[in-house]
């Protein structure tokens, strides 16, 4: 038995949780752990350097918590910024083509220290394998940080062809950091003109006032909160996932 401070990113969320080592031998790589148990849900960060004091170098170690079922996601290590009392949600559940529901929770985006969308009338497309996107309606937005990209549009199969804005707020400016829909086919006509943020270009995006992790891709803008579950395959977007 060995025992592992789980810590989440911002070091706010901090408890302990007790692994069953079995197959003591070599751990040559990053082992992460995201471990759901009964209303609560723990993230394991980085704990290589503790199990390297309890094994020796050949192999592999299997880690099993009490109770709960341990899901490695090599390519999503992903943080919670609180507990969540959402249910979990696999992104492999999710449907194909896309589903668009309404959010019942707040949306907010912040950059350069500026709230720049806050809404409780976003909706969020549900697709397998991609963390959900949200679209924020432009009434919640604060229109004059929005510029409207030059560069190339992008055609999406299920909801058709999508703009681009850049983001402005003060002396910081970054380019293609949102987009949106202004003709979508019919599936989607409620997010005509919302606007989609991406995480990675924001100073922070919230949802029910956790902060998200964004996708791993340059392409796809997907919004992971602690209740999104990639499942052993992870989520779309890494190299190599291009196809699923």
């Amino acid at each position: 038995m060995a025992t592992f401070d789980a810590v989440s990113e911002d070091g706010t969320s901090i408890q302990v949780v007790e692994f069953h080592l079995k197959d003591f031998s070599l751990v040559d790589k990053m082992i992460t752990g995201r471990t759901f148990a009964p209303n609560r849900m723990t993230i394991v960060e980085d704990i290589t350097e503790a199990v390297h004091k309890q094994v020796q170098h050949s192999a592999a170690v299997k880690l099993c918590c009490h109770h709960a079922s341990t899901h490695t996601q090599r390519h999503n290590r992903q943080f919670a910024t609180k507990m969540s009392n959402h249910p979990v949600e696999s992104v492999w559940d999710y449907p194909r083509p896309p589903a668009c529901l309404p959010v019942k929770h707040n949306v907010k985006v912040v950059y350069n220290g500026q709230t720049i969308a806050d809404s409780n009338d976003a909706h969020r497309v549900l697709e397998t394998s991609h963390p959900p996107t949200y679209y924020i309606p432009l009434k919640d937005i604060r229109r004059e940080y929005l510029q409207l990209s030059s560069g190339p549009s992008t055609f999406c199969e299920w909801k058709g062809r999508a703009g681009y804005y850049n983001v402005k707020v003060g002396d910081k400016e970054t380019k293609n950091a949102a987009w949106f829909y202004s003709d979508p086919t019919p599936g989607f006509a409620a997010i005509k003109d919302a606007v989609c943020f991406y995480p990675s270009k924001m100073e922070a995006c919230y949802v029910d006032g956790e902060k998200v992790a964004s996708q791993q891709s340059d392409f796809y803008g997907g919004w992971i909160t602690s209740w999104i579950d990639g499942g052993q395959k992870g989520f779309k977007g890494p190299r190599g996932t291009e196809w699923w």
